[in-house]
């Protein structure tokens, strides 16, 4: 069900571009990504893809909903770029792209709705050259996991430990890890925990009853330079960067 439900969320996030979180995470990632060859895990509206294809670098996109798909590959070539973007049912990776294929692998927001998160680790392990970088975001605090994840098709949430052991069991050397989305983390935990409700998605797309897009606008602009600048000691996303060990030569 949770490929299902992750579909359906999609379904309203690719007619947003004004989701302050998830531009935010994606110029994070930019920031690690190397080239030439990339693997975006989950494309929704393309942003990064776009970005690095235009940069020069081969992309492969993958998206679990036909929709996000179809929107990247008409950006693409609105842009005068090929098609980017493949469906993709987060199973059956390295059949989809094949072995020690990329430079670099995004995959921000993805381990927590695959059913099963130690193939795709050990999966994502394999596609990746032996050198190659890993750029993973995923939730933080278990104890979290609530009504909001449970409508979004989370299945988990992560400790540092487990997430770290995950990658590190499949053969992924993580090189640093950190929280973000910090801001979130106090109403998140008031609301899922505190008044046991569902905290709604509406403010990330800007709808802001009365207020216009000022709010959108300021939290834009937090994460922008606040929460992809500082490392805070909490936060509601691990942010993970990891390395396939290099072969060694005999």
């Amino acid at each position: 069900m949770t490929i299902d439900t992750m579909r359906w969320h999609e379904a309203v996030n690719v007619h947003y571009d004004r989701d302050f979180r998830r531009q935010s995470l994606v110029r994070l990632a930019r920031r690690y990504v190397l080239g030439p060859r990339v693997l975006d895990m989950r494309c929704i509206t393309g942003a990064l893809a776009l970005d690095l294809a235009q940069a020069g670098m081969d992309v492969t996109a993958l998206d679990g909903y036909d929709g996000a798909v179809e929107q990247t590959n008409a950006r693409a070539k609105a842009r005068g770029l090929p098609p980017l973007a493949q469906s993709w049912d987060l199973t059956g990776l390295v059949a989809r792209v094949g072995r020690d294929c990329f430079d670099t692998v995004v995959c921000l927001d993805v381990l927590n709705h695959a059913l099963d998160d130690r193939a795709m680790a050990a999966e994502i392990a394999q596609v990746v050259k032996p050198g190659g970088r890993v750029i993973i975001a995923a939730p933080a605090f278990p104890r979290l996991l609530g009504k909001r994840d449970q409508s979004l098709g989370h299945l988990r949430r992560y400790t540092r430990a487990q997430l770290k052991a995950l990658l590190e069991t499949h053969g992924l050397q993580v090189e640093s890890m950190r929280f973000w989305n910090f801001i979130s983390l106090p109403l998140y935990w008031l609301i899922e925990r505190g008044l046991n409700a569902r905290i709604s998605d509406e403010f990330r797309y800007g709808w802001w009853s009365g207020l216009g897009e000022w709010p959108n606008r300021g939290l834009t602009w937090w994460y922008l330079h606040v929460e992809n600048r500082i490392r805070f000691p909490l936060g509601m996303t691990h942010v993970v960067i990891a390395q396939r060990p290099a072969e060694r030569l005999h």
